[in-house]
């Protein structure tokens, strides 16, 4: 191989990542896929579980709620508080939230 081949290869492998193993097959690298992040909710939005996000602590208009609660799937849940005010919402322990 002549100089000016080998410096013709160097600078393709130092452009665009190739490269050739002992055996002499060409390995293309390829960036590592991103991950998506999960959204963030923030405490004066829909889906906001004072219960389970956050510092967990749920504010003075927060009561406990007497009973267990299903939901619109018939799933039974317990351990929730209702929020009294404007706006009536639930938080459960489980993650369950409901507004009305």
């Amino acid at each position: 191989m002549s100089v000016r081949g080998w410096l013709m290869g160097a600078l393709v492998v130092a452009a665009f990542g190739v490269g050739g193993t002992a055996e002499g097959d060409v390995v293309l690298t390829v960036p590592a896929p991103t991950v998506a992040s999960a959204p963030v909710i923030f405490d004066d939005e829909p889906g906001f579980n004072c219960l389970t996000m956050g510092n967990r602590m749920c504010g003075p208009d927060y009561v406990p709620f007497p009973e267990p609660v299903t939901d619109e799937v018939g799933t039974v849940h317990v351990d929730c508080l209702i929020m009294v005010g404007e706006s009536s919402t639930l938080v459960c322990r489980d993650g369950y939230v409901s507004q009305s």
